[in-house]
Parts: structure tokens; sequence; C-alpha cells
């Protein structure tokens, strides 16, 4: 397995920087999914692994991780919205 050293670029002016409020939201939706959702999405998004890889490396076919990866972003979204909305 190959790990690679991403860079993560910080706004260094306040006003490029996504607001607080919106972080803790992303977090929050985040950190309520499945374990499993979560890995798929952190893989795919972030890692910006092919859906295949993603699935090799979760012991998954590519098509059950293709529909995982679809549930991970509905609920997600959902939960960011929700967040969002209790604010």
């Amino acid at each position: 397995m190959r790990l690679e050293v991403r860079e993560i670029r910080v706004a260094r002016n306040p006003v490029d920087a996504p607001n607080l409020d919106q972080r803790a939201a992303v977090a929050e939706a985040f950190h309520s999914l499945p374990a499993t959702q979560r890995a798929i999405l952190v893989f795919v998004v972030l890692d910006d692994l092919p859906v295949a890889e993603a699935a090799r490396l979760m012991g998954k076919s590519a098509s059950a991780a293709q529909s995982l990866l679809h549930r991970a972003r509905e609920g997600f979204r959902q939960a960011y919205r929700e967040d969002l909305a209790d604010d």
C-alpha cells in the first residue's frame, strides 16, 4: 500500500475560511455517519481514490462500495442540513 502526504491549504484571511459554525456542522454530520460510511467518504473524497480501490481496501465489491458511497453522501447531506437548521 502506498502512503501519500497531502498538503492542506489553510486560508490566511478569515474572510476566505468557512465560519466556525459551518466547520462544526461538517464535523458533526461526518461523525454522525456509521464507520463504514465515514471510511468510504475518506477514501473517495478526501484521499481521491477510485471507488474500485476503496472497495478493495474495505473488502467489498465495487458495486457494494458504490452503493455505500451513495448512502454516505446522502446521509452526510441530510445530517449537515439538520445540524445547520438546529442552529
